[in-house]
């Protein structure tokens, strides 16, 4: 059995895609800030790209419960990335 390496960015985008079909600012505005983190950790700088992540997490629990269902396992599951990268170590 093989073991495929996902790297943290494209469990972001997945993450993001999981919350299903949304309206269109919110989704240009969300897609953005993954654009963001997507840009700072492949330029190497971590902490712009730890900062872009939280900005997601932030968006995404102002939204929760109001044009975003529920948005708690996807923040879980940003968090969980920001430690794989090192934010706030």
């Amino acid at each position: 059995m093989a073991v495929v390496a996902v790297a943290p960015v494209a469990i972001v985008e997945q993450l993001v895609a999981a919350l299903g079909p949304l309206p269109r600012g919110i989704g240009n505005a969300l897609t953005g800030k993954v654009e963001r983190v997507l840009e700072r950790h492949e330029d190497g700088d971590d902490a712009a790209a730890c900062r872009a992540l939280t900005a997601l997490g932030n968006q995404l629990r102002a939204l929760g419960g109001k044009k975003v269902p529920d948005t708690a396992a996807v923040r879980a599951s940003l968090e969980r990335i920001g430690a794989f990268m090192g934010c706030g170590a």
